[in-house]
């Protein structure tokens, strides 16, 4: 939202740091007194490939953006790798956020890193394992919006957009949704790994399928100890 307060940030950046080499690209951390980064993610997709151009547009004043689509074994291989600039896809769709906190911790940071970032802070972590060990809402929901803001201020994750899936069935399925709001909507499905669903006048059943609910969200987030996505 402000250009030029970003251009004065990367031509202070490239000043200080632009003959280094990008570890991901090769060539140096800048050219033409733009920061070079390389935004990838899982394909073949449609939509994120249209992210990735949005992002484009909103970068390129500053940055210059290559685009890396990969089959989504690989994605996943590069990005606990730490092998990326920037990666887009679907995270922190746990209906209890405590659930999410592996993404999150200081100590599963390693060379597989599921705290993809690779950003470690440990007073965030302190207050994860608060939240994680009180079951009054008073308490965990204070704690969780100061994680929240943790997260924000860190800028290791950029939220773009939240999923609502929708899943159809037959009127005579049972127990496909384990959490309602006050006006009887599903909120909330049960994983097929811990549970079953039922067909009226019939054996339980099990359907693959995943999780659903509004708190998976795309997301962008750069590498935090790479020099050049620390902007």
């Amino acid at each position: 939202d402000m250009p030029d307060e970003a251009a004065a940030l990367a031509a202070e950046y490239c000043a200080d740091r632009g003959p280094e080499t990008n570890p991901i690209l090769g060539p140096t951390t800048c050219t033409d007194g733009k920061i070079n980064i390389e935004v990838q993610w899982p394909g073949p997709s449609v939509i994120q490939t249209r992210i990735a151009e949005i992002l484009d547009e909103g970068w390129k004043s500053s940055f210059n953006v290559s685009f890396n689509e990969l089959a989504q074994d690989e994605n996943i291989q590069q990005i606990v790798l730490g092998e990326y600039n920037v990666a887009t896809w679907r995270q922190f769709d746990a209906v209890d956020p405590s659930t999410d906190k592996v993404w999150l911790m200081c100590r599963t940071i390693d060379f597989i890193s599921l705290n993809f970032p690779r950003y470690c802070d440990e007073e965030r972590d302190l207050l994860i394992d608060e939240a994680q060990g009180s079951t009054d809402p008073d308490v965990r929901v204070p704690l969780y919006q100061e994680i929240s803001q943790n997260m924000h201020d860190a800028y290791t994750y950029v939220f773009l957009t939240h999923n609502i899936w929708d899943n159809a069935f037959a009127e005579d399925v049972r127990d496909m949704c384990d959490r309602t709001t006050l006006t009887a909507r599903c909120c909330a499905a049960p994983s097929t790994a811990e549970h079953g669903s039922t067909r009226s006048g019939s054996p339980a059943c099990r359907h693959q399928r995943k999780r659903t609910g509004a708190g998976a969200a795309h997301r962008v987030w750069p590498r935090r100890d790479q020099p050049e996505a620390r902007r």
